[in-house]
């Protein structure tokens, strides 16, 4: 072979109008060329494998306690235990990550890192249970309590729950036995926990059960020594998180699932833990149980308002970036079912349920006396009633069948409704672009994990679901794979470009034949009169551009009417905060006044995140969150119209300024060779599509560092809500400063005094906050197009080296170092073939139809 075929694309560079699934495919099995021989030639090469191993696009997995997540994980992975599903309080308390395990060993096939907690957070947890623990005894002590009063020991004895399990989980104390201590009291009696708080843990195995045990002690209430004292307790109450890597075909293209426990966990450093990933995540599942949504009228309970304004801001507030997981659908009430009007007037549904009546009667009246009756054998009658057996069993599997298909029905209509009134604001009437994406839905995936792994080959299936594409799995993996293509594809494609760039540097440099035409003068003098300013034109020439399109980007800021906005929160903060004087702010229709006890927890938390429980009720406290998202809410469509939409719109007409830049570079680049080197010229046309190459990676960088102004935006807003609390601190400690009798009406007085004389200003620096942060950001981006064209220059250089080198005069070694050239190039010709055949022809191309779920 003399070179390449240069006519023909490669597979993955002309797939655009392929679907995803087969776009992806393609361009990722194109990752996976083997180009080992040339590793130690090109240290870029091995940064890109590098890049390409610790990619990572993040989906969160959230979901109350008891919701089914864990079981749903482990059919995900398709380990049927790996992760413990027997503890609940564990299952609520330690986020788990799981990724890709890129390790080949066979003994380090299952590997989990465990993150333990800081010593300062157990130290804050346990500060705050002995400060409650001592507004609950006070409140004890009162010798005649109101219905309030009862109602308000409930709430805080909710509140301290979950720190008195730790206590008696790690150090084996009840609440009476840490009577009088102290947080140094209570540490100091487990020097273990000392010894393991702050640090990490490596675990690994080539077995799934093994592994399992493993992690096991720091995941569910399972006893372990972690220390050198020898004690032996649970620690999961110590994890911070826990980190799982795992050979699993779902986790293979780079998505990492994150279970989110903590999103409403009453320990705020938990819940700290989880928020921090919301950020990078590229979707989110909200999983919640069949049973418990057929219960709610709408699905507000699946997602807080908080969660939903985030994901408003991220631009995943559609049914690509969010997606519910019903699960455990199996579980079904036929007999509640059989009562509801849809079942009344489901004919198929009634003459089931009559042919089942049938069967069961028919199957009772075989008796013995059928023998002598109907002159039956006992083997006869064995296989009559055998037969019976087997047919009420399809019949039952059709009815159970109908009743989850209607009440998945059912259920999808009610979250269809809520999320389209969720998502109305999303959109206005002179933003049609938009519609496509806010069009209303949301995804929706019925599970059951069950049903999945019943319905393997050496178990029975699950009465009503007749196969392993019936319990919702399959699906649910398909749905993930989907919503990580954006992340995915454009991860593939920058990578896909550097090792282009590699590939067509390596091809000039191998190219036969160059030697056997050397240049009369040395490489260099030749490099110096082709290029003496041609780069730093072209670098001129994108830098210019460059300047426009940061104009554009900061013309798309959506913080510009700051007056309006901070007249308006100011407004609605006084009755924010008149609302935390009730338990139930929102319910107009009786009002119920919030306990001094409790108010008193919130200052003291400075307003900061916890959960309580009164009565039946759970109750999400978290003020300061009540007035940052004030603010956030009246920016919240313009940022994502902006920051989610038009930004990265930006980059088509992008695309075409820069073909016509590239174009005009490459008439100059020829000019000069036909001026200063004009045998070199029919070698340079050969060349030219590989600078193409550059041209093409030059706009997809753009595109990337758009779509990155976004992303980055995610990490700002977030800082609103910490900017807002600092400055809420000064007021919460004069109200704590107030006592005695009448001290809940100063205290709600000196709040309320403070919000309004304050408050202006405090959204005011906030927002000068997230204008400073937005600045940043943007200022961020004008450097990374300073660095893509840096590159662009650098990869250019490259390659013009690269042909002048092939074709360059030898040094002193004479023939001896042409040989060992010549040599070289014809071997890495041999490893270009190769490569060249894998791009060109790639299974995904060949392919009519790919498979989703093993995609």
């Amino acid at each position: 072979m003399t070179q390449p075929q240069e006519l023909r694309p490669f597979a993955w560079s002309s797939c655009g109008d392929f679907d995803d699934q087969r776009r992806i495919k393609i361009k990722e099995d194109a990752l996976n060329v083997d180009h080992k021989v040339i590793e130690g030639w090109v240290a870029d090469y091995r940064n890109l494998i590098k890049r390409h191993q610790d990619f990572q696009v993040t989906v969160g997995v959230a979901g109350s306690t008891g919701s089914g997540k864990t079981s749903a994980l482990n059919a995900l992975l398709d380990y049927r235990e790996l992760l413990p599903t027997d503890n609940a309080e564990a299952a609520t308390a330690v986020p788990c990550k799981l990724a890709y395990n890129n390790d080949t060993r066979p003994e380090f096939k299952f590997r989990a890192i465990i993150t333990f907690r800081k010593r300062e957070d157990l130290v804050k947890q346990l500060d705050q249970l002995f400060e409650d623990l001592k507004d609950r005894n006070e409140l004890q002590d009162m010798p005649s309590k109101s219905n309030e009063d009862h109602d308000a020991l409930r709430l805080i004895n909710s509140i301290v729950k979950p720190t008195l399990e730790l206590v008696k989980t790690v150090f084996g104390l009840g609440e009476d036995e840490i009577k009088g201590m102290t947080t140094d009291d209570l540490l100091s009696l487990n020097g273990d926990v000392g010894q393991v708080l702050g640090t990490t843990e490596c675990f690994h195995s080539g077995e799934p059960d093994q592994f399992s045990d493993m992690v096991r002690h720091y995941m569910d209430s399972t006893s372990a020594k972690h220390g050198d004292h020898g004690l032996s307790f649970p620690a999961w109450p110590l994890v911070d998180e826990v980190e799982v890597l795992v050979k699993s075909d779902i986790l293979r293209s780079g998505v990492m699932l994150v279970d989110l426990p903590g999103l409403a966990d009453s320990v705020e450093s938990r819940a700290a833990v989880a928020e921090r990933y919301f950020p990078k995540l590229a979707a989110t599942l909200i999983v919640s149980p069949a049973r418990r949504a057929a219960d709610d009228s709408t699905s507000v309970k699946l997602l807080s308002d908080h969660q939903e304004l985030r994901m408003k801001l991220d631009g995943k507030f559609h049914k690509r970036g969010y997606c519910v997981v019903v699960s455990q659908m199996d579980e079904i009430e036929r007999n509640s079912d059989f009562k509801k009007e849809w079942a009344k007037s489901n004919k198929e549904l009634q003459d089931l349920i009559k042919q089942e009546q049938e069967l069961k009667i028919s199957k009772q009246s075989r008796t013995m006396a059928d023998i002598k009756k109907e002159k039956l054998t006992i083997t006869r009658l064995k296989e009559m009633i055998y037969e019976l057996e087997k047919n009420i069993k399809n019949v039952e599997g059709n009815i159970i069948f109908i009743c989850v298909k209607e009440r998945n029905r059912i259920l999808t209509e009610r979250i269809q409704q809520d999320f389209q009134a969720r998502q109305a604001q999303m959109t206005s009437d002179h933003r049609d672009d938009l519609r496509a994406t806010y069009d209303g839905q949301v995804s929706i995936c019925p599970i059951s994990s069950k049903a999945y792994w019943q319905c393997s080959d050496e178990e029975d299936t699950l009465a009503g679901f007749p196969g392993r594409q019936y319990s919702g799995i399959p699906n649910l993996k398909k749905w993930i794979s989907h919503s990580a293509i954006p992340e995915r594809e454009a991860h593939a494609d920058s990578l896909l470009y550097g090792l282009l760039s590699l590939y067509n540097v390596i091809q000039t440099w191998s190219k036969e034949g160059g030697c056997q035409s050397p240049l009369l003068i040395s490489k260099e003098l030749a490099e110096k009169d082709v290029t003496s300013d041609i780069y730093e034109h072209i670098k001129k020439e994108l830098g210019g551009y460059w300047e426009k399109l940061n104009q554009s980007v900061q013309e798309k800021n959506p913080l510009r009417d700051k007056k309006e906005s901070i007249d308006n929160c100011a407004r609605r903060c006084a009755g924010i905060v008149q609302g935390w004087s009730y338990k139930f702010p929102e319910d107009n229709s009786s009002p119920k006044k919030i306990h001094w006890n409790t108010y008193q927890a919130n200052i003291r938390r400075d307003g900061g995140r916890f959960r309580g429980r009164s009565g039946r009720d759970c109750i999400d406290y978290y003020w300061m969150q009540d007035v940052s998202d004030v603010l956030l809410k009246t920016i919240v469509q313009k940022w994502d119209n902006a920051l989610n939409h038009d930004i990265p719109n930006l980059g088509e007409e992008a695309s075409d300024i820069i073909n016509t830049i590239w174009r005009d570079f490459l008439q100059r680049l020829r000019i000069r060779f036909q001026e200063n080197l004009p045998q070199l010229l029919p070698s340079l046309d050969e060349m030219i599509h590989s600078l193409d190459a550059i041209k093409a990676r030059v706009n997809n960088d753009v595109q990337q560092a758009l779509v990155a102004v976004s992303k980055d935006a995610s990490e700002i807003h977030p800082e609103a809500a910490k900017t807002i609390q600092r400055s809420w601190k000064p007021a919460f400690k004069s109200a704590l400063e107030e006592h005695g009798k009448g001290s809940l009406s100063r205290r709600k007085a000196v709040v309320a005094e403070f919000a309004s004389e304050n408050s202006r200003e405090i959204y005011s620096t906030a927002f000068a906050s997230l204008v400073d942060q937005l600045k940043k950001n943007f200022n961020r981006f004008s450097k990374r197009l300073d660095t893509i064209s840096t590159l662009a220059v650098k990869e250019v250089e490259a390659h013009i080296h690269a042909l002048l080198d092939n074709v360059s005069p030898q040094d002193v070694e004479g023939n001896k170092a042409l040989t060992m050239k010549v040599e070289l190039q014809q071997s890495i010709r041999d490893v270009l073939l190769q490569w060249d055949l894998e791009w060109k022809a790639s299974e995904a191309l060949l392919n009519t139809q790919i498979n989703a779920e093993n995609v």
